[in-house]
């Protein structure tokens, strides 16, 4: 069994924790971006190979022409 737990600190010092039960048919990501809506734009790309084996020839392509 799968648990998401947040936890938050109030400017008072006060900490608030909230667990989930995560099921079966959900999946969790932390996505950094600048707004929600880059947030579901990044969420909603095309998975790719890149994304899950990095590679150092795909991080610095140089103009081969």
């Amino acid at each position: 069994m799968n648990y998401l737990v947040k936890t938050i600190e109030h400017d008072t010092g006060e900490v608030f924790v909230d667990v989930l039960k995560i099921k079966d048919n959900e999946t969790y990501k932390v996505i950094e971006a600048e707004s929600k809506e880059e947030a579901e734009e990044i969420a909603n790309r095309p998975k790719g190979l890149l994304e899950v084996v990095s590679s150092s020839f795909n991080d610095n392509p140089k103009n081969s022409c």
